[in-house]
């Protein structure tokens, strides 16, 4: 372990060791936070991922799926002297492009009938688009993925109550909550998910063809 690393884990101990000594401080018989504080600490704790890095930081993606891999390579296997699981410094390849004949494959899996979202698109209007109108929704489904960015508003959806079958309008448990989110990012996900589908299972055949 460098110096460096050293005293960046004595800095995170000796801050966490100054607020346990604070709480204990203030511990109390007749005090309920200090009840729920040792009810805390005895609870069964989760299973969790590393939530600092060296110096206190906070891990980058890389490294938290680092630790992910290390923590799977240990469960999965016995074997001393397998093989190191590493992610990868670079990205290998990206995603191609969708073609039109994803999407109308997308297309026909869209359920019909259904309220639309903030777009006001229903199902069964994407379904009747011209050709032309069709390579522009690809084109925009594309420049999506090239820059991994989507519209605000696709994020967003709109919650409305849907009533119970056979419970009294008066009551708020009579209620479920739906979210109605827009028509279009659910067939880019469609979309993708199909080409997504696609290119596993070319690899697969790939590798079924080597061996």
């Amino acid at each position: 372990m460098s110096p460096h690393g050293s005293a960046g884990e004595m800095c995170c101990l000796c801050a966490a060791l100054g607020r346990w000594m604070e709480k204990v401080g203030r511990l109390s018989a007749t005090d309920s936070a200090s009840w729920n504080l040792m009810k805390s600490i005895y609870a069964p704790q989760p299973l969790a991922s590393p939530v600092m890095g060296m110096d206190c930081r906070p891990p980058t993606k890389r490294q938290q799926a680092q630790a992910l891999a290390n923590m799977y390579m240990a469960r999965s296997t016995k074997e001393p002297h397998a093989p190191e699981m590493k992610i990868p410094s670079a990205r290998r390849g990206t995603l191609r492009l969708v073609t039109e004949a994803e999407m109308d494959v997308a297309l026909r899996e869209l359920s019909s009938g259904t309220a639309p979202g903030d777009d006001q698109i229903r199902c069964e209007e994407l379904k009747q688009l011209g050709g032309e109108t069709k390579k522009c929704v690809v084109r925009l489904f594309n420049c999506s993925l090239r820059t991994g960015q989507v519209p605000a508003k696709w994020r967003h959806g709109t919650r409305v109550p849907i009533m119970k079958a056979n419970e009294p309008a008066s009551s708020m448990g009579s209620f479920r909550s739906v979210t109605l989110t827009s028509t279009l990012p659910k067939l880019m996900e469609s979309t993708v998910a199909c080409l997504v589908s696609y290119c596993t299972e070319e690899k697969q055949q790939q590798k079924k063809v080597l061996f």
